[in-house]
């Protein structure tokens, strides 16, 4: 029996086209929690950029990709954080070669500068742009939970090659996400889990992006939305409708959830 869903905002709870969440979704998820079901949320978003979904009774919150998990009455169940080696390889690479990096910390999510692709990605996902800041006196003064490189992937992998201890996702073409190597969206589901007294096999998990396969992938059911890629699709149980195409609300009927 499903005890317990866990659900990617962008792509996923969230439409790209109308950054709302559809009303299939809201009355599916409704009826879930009605019948009993956790809910809770499983995004690489800031906390405080998830008001989009705050109309929404979640159980809790996996945000950052895992790197920072709170309960819906602000306990925290989960924090990571940077070493001091890999963030000073970082900021040595940003003498030499700058590009744009936005730092999470608990207080919320700032950034070195502001170009194009940083405007691209707030306005894709319809979030305010990071707060411009000193990062490397941030990230002296205040945990850094995860970055957001505004690279391709060339340069990407130049970064996390050169930083060391850490891992890449991408869900987008824009940006990668960056966390600490022992930290993504499937560690975020064990803590909450754990937390609340259920088992991996009383969960199922919904995804569509790159940061979501690992998640897929440790649910007891992994669910990939009708707009995720192939690799995406592979790390699923089960393959659902588009986001406005009613996929959440399809998918829980399927399985007899709702």
């Amino acid at each position: 029996m499903i005890k317990a869903l866990f659900f990617d905002i962008d792509g996923t709870l969230l439409s790209f086209d109308t950054h709302t969440v559809p009303d299939s979704t809201l009355l599916a998820l409704h009826t879930a929690s009605e019948r009993g079901v956790r809910l809770f949320v499983a995004t690489g978003r800031h906390i405080t950029n998830t008001e989009c979904v705050s109309h929404i009774n979640f159980d809790g919150y996996i945000t950052a990709n895992g790197g920072y998990c709170i309960t819906s009455d602000n306990e925290t169940v989960h924090k990571s954080r940077f070493s001091r080696r890999s963030l000073d390889a970082l900021f040595a690479m940003l003498r030499t070669e700058p590009f744009p990096v936005a730092m999470m910390t608990e207080r919320g999510w700032f950034c070195n500068m502001v170009t194009d692709k940083v405007e691209a990605l707030s306005s894709m996902v319809s979030i305010d742009i990071p707060q411009v800041t000193d990062i490397e006196h941030l990230s002296r003064t205040e945990d850094i939970i995860e970055m957001c490189l505004y690279v391709d992937e060339e340069q990407e992998k130049r970064i996390v090659s050169t930083m060391g201890d850490c891992v890449s996702s991408r869900w987008n073409p824009i940006t990668a996400d960056l966390n600490p190597s022992d930290t993504d969206k499937a560690v975020g589901i064990e803590k909450m889990l754990t937390h609340f007294g259920l088992d991996r096999g009383e969960s199922m998990a919904f995804g569509d992006g790159g940061n979501d396969i690992s998640m897929l992938r440790y649910a007891g059911t992994g669910i990939a939305m009708g707009s995720a890629s192939e690799q995406v699709r592979k790390a699923a149980d089960y393959v659902t409708d588009e986001v406005d195409r009613d996929g959440i609300c399809k998918a829980l009927k399927h399985f007899n959830i709702i």
